[in-house]
């Protein structure tokens, strides 16, 4: 079943307002996830307002969305320092090396960066949402997370 846009609306404010998230990009995940299952629980009968309070205790409330958005932002900084050690890393390499050895050590550092930057934040949620104890919510084969 889909969603109108003052439903979608009243899930973005859901969030952001009544439960004090910030983060735009956990706030779109959440929201599509938020989407998902509230029109699956429509199907089965449920009016908007009962599925929306269903998905929000399943999530934890506000206080599991809030946690969650806390072990967010703590992956994305340590991205974030583990990028400034490696930019520092490189920046010491072409100084004492020379821009030859510089530029293939430094081209390895990026390889490496990239890496683990589709390790650590590419399925972020997913690894939130499975520490948090959350994914019996989605376990019906359908999605993933």
């Amino acid at each position: 079943m889909q969603l109108t846009a003052a439903q979608i609306a009243l899930i973005n404010k859901h969030l952001r307002k009544d439960n004090w998230l910030t983060d735009s990009e956990l706030i779109a995940e959440l929201t599509d996830h938020y989407i998902d299952s509230i029109s699956d629980q429509m199907v089965g009968g449920k009016s908007f307002q009962e599925a929306l309070k269903t998905v929000h205790a399943n999530f934890g409330g506000r206080r599991g969305l809030v946690m969650l958005e806390a072990r967010h932002n703590l992956n994305v900084s340590r991205y974030t320092l583990f990028i400034l050690v490696v930019y520092m890393i490189e920046f010491n390499v072409i100084l004492w090396s020379g821009p030859y050895i510089g530029f293939i050590i430094c081209s390895a550092l990026a390889g490496l960066s990239y890496y683990m930057y589709i390790k650590i934040l590419g399925d972020r949620l997913s690894k939130l949402m499975l520490i948090s104890g959350l994914a019996n919510t989605f376990k019906r084969g359908k999605r993933s997370c």
